[in-house]
């Protein structure tokens, strides 16, 4: 059986998406923590392609990390609030 992702854009409707907010109690660098996470757990989160966010002087790129839970069966997508990322597409007048 070949494993679906939740955003799918045909199946989204018939998908239960949950959204939640995680919030560390300490600065740590996105890879160390599901570095950690993928050490104590039988998760295994690795790095997707960025969410990038096209501005009119800048393109913002943000990180985002996967992981599946087998007996679950649900993905996870772990998407950051803070651009790691930002390119300048034009000067400011």
């Amino acid at each position: 059986m070949e494993i679906q992702k939740l955003y799918d854009h045909d199946d989204i409707e018939f998908e239960d998406i949950a959204i939640g907010l995680v919030r560390l109690a300490k600065n740590v660098f996105d890879h160390e923590f599901f570095f950690k996470i993928n050490q104590n757990n039988d998760l295994k989160f690795s790095r997707i392609d960025d969410l990038v966010f096209h501005g009119s002087y800048y393109d913002y790129y943000f990180s985002r990390f996967e992981g599946y839970h087998k007996f679950s069966k649900t993905y996870f997508t772990f998407i950051s609030n803070k651009s790691c990322e930002s390119r300048q597409k034009k000067n400011t007048n």
